[in-house]
């Protein structure tokens, strides 16, 4: 894929200093088994963040308008509270771990 103009790498979050995102986006470089490759693409960082609040939560879930949504990664409460929101608008989904979920 690298070899292809047309592709990009899109960056999400903070990159470290040291790793390979860095590396990347300082030098337009990566370690590749062991070899500093130059990556000849359009590289692009956005600062998303992992964490947000319920606001910010609702607003983006509202924008993509889906018909499941499927809520993990939060405690009990927290995920019941999101459950109650978007009952009324689309199929809400509260996983536990070794349960699959068919969205139709």
């Amino acid at each position: 894929l690298r070899h292809q103009r047309s592709n990009a790498i899109l960056l999400t979050g903070y990159q470290a200093e040291g790793s390979g995102g860095r590396l990347l986006l300082d030098e337009g470089k990566l370690r590749i088994f062991g070899n500093i490759t130059p990556i000849d693409l359009d590289v692009e960082q956005f600062s998303l963040s992992n964490h947000a609040g319920q606001k910010e939560l609702t607003s983006f879930a509202r924008a993509c308008a889906p018909r499941h949504v499927v809520i993990f990664h939060a405690d009990q409460d927290g995920r019941e509270a999101l459950s109650s929101i978007f009952a009324e608008e689309m199929k809400v989904h509260l996983p536990t771990n070794r349960v699959e979920i068919l969205l139709e």
